[in-house]
């Protein structure tokens, strides 16, 4: 067993990776498909699937991007990509991660 220790600025993530687990990860690539939290992804292709969100649940292959398991329908896989946006509002800070493409704006998967 693996103990993974991320840190974000001021939070930490702690994953525990256990060989035994068919789907230790938010999304698992198994030799009869993808997974996202043990549930297939019935159009996920597992050659070049791959997750580009980590802890905030966007993925994607050669033919679609995933948020949480599902397809976002109108995003533009050559385009598509996750930021992290840092504000700032008097004392107070924050961050959000969105994702965008050359048309789209996003949070947690959806268009905004």
């Amino acid at each position: 067993m693996k103990k993974i220790i991320l840190l974000f600025g001021m939070l930490s993530y702690t994953f525990i990776i256990a060989k035994e687990s068919k789907c230790p990860n938010i999304y698992s690539v198994e030799d009869d498909g993808v997974y996202y939290q043990c549930q297939k992804i019935e159009k996920a292709d597992t050659k070049s699937f791959r997750d580009i969100g980590g802890i905030f649940n966007y993925a994607k292959d050669k033919k679609h991007v995933y948020y949480a398991g599902e397809i976002i329908k109108k995003a533009d896989l050559k385009t598509f990509e996750v930021v992290e946006i840092i504000f700032f509002t008097g004392e107070n800070g924050g961050h959000e991660f969105f994702a965008l493409d050359k048309k789209r704006v996003y949070l947690n998967g959806k268009e905004i």
